[in-house]
This record gives C-alpha cells, structure tokens and sequence, in this order.
C-alpha cells in the first residue's frame, strides 16, 4: 500500500485483506513510535500519517463488516416473511373455524370486611 491510503483503494481491498495491511500498519506504527521515544527515529508526520492511515482502515473494515450483517438480516428476514406466508396460508386451509376469540377474565368482587 502507498503512504498515504486513499478510501476507495482501501474499498476495493476484501475484508481479509485491509485486516492483514491494519495488522502491518499497527506493528509498523507501533515500531516507529517506539523509535521516536528512544530517540532513533525523528520523523514525528510519519507517524500521524500511519495513525490517520489506521483510522482509514478500520473505518472501511467497519463499514464492510456493516454492510455484511445488514444484508444477512435482511436475507433472514425475507426467509422468515416467506416461512410466515406459508404457514398462515397452510393454517387458513387446514382449520375450517374462523379465529378463537380470547376469553374474557372476570374478576370477582371481594367483599370488604365490616
């Protein structure tokens, strides 16, 4: 990946992919921060880059990761729309009677003591 990581090319990355590059990019910064700190490394924008190059990725996994459960919710939930149709036309045919009505609870009056 170049050094600074455009969006779009970071979309076109599989999901497996942009976690190996977040995993080299975060053991890359990790290594040059502690350059910086020991004072053998002097380039401090290097490492905003690198930083704001992770954000970038874990963002578009995110999103990856987003849109991948919205569409398996949406798939579940036209298997259970289906499931529901099948079987309210199944129980519509198979029972003669139209709905049982619910029962109707009577309380009781206690009497009050005198």
């Amino acid at each position: 990946m170049t050094k600074s990581s455009p969006i779009a090319e970071l979309k076109r990355m599989s999901a497996v992919e942009l976690r190996k590059e977040l995993s080299r990019t975060s053991a890359s910064y990790a290594r040059h921060r502690i350059g910086i700190t020991m004072q053998s490394e002097k380039n401090h924008a290097a490492c905003r880059l690198m930083r704001r190059d992770i954000a970038r990725m874990t963002m578009v996994l995110h999103d990856l990761e987003k849109n991948r459960k919205s569409e398996k919710n949406q798939h579940n939930q036209m298997n259970i729309q289906r499931e529901s149709s099948s079987v309210s036309s199944d129980s519509s045919l198979s029972s003669g009677s139209s709905a049982e009505k619910p029962v109707k609870r009577v309380r009781s009056k206690s009497k009050k003591a005198a």
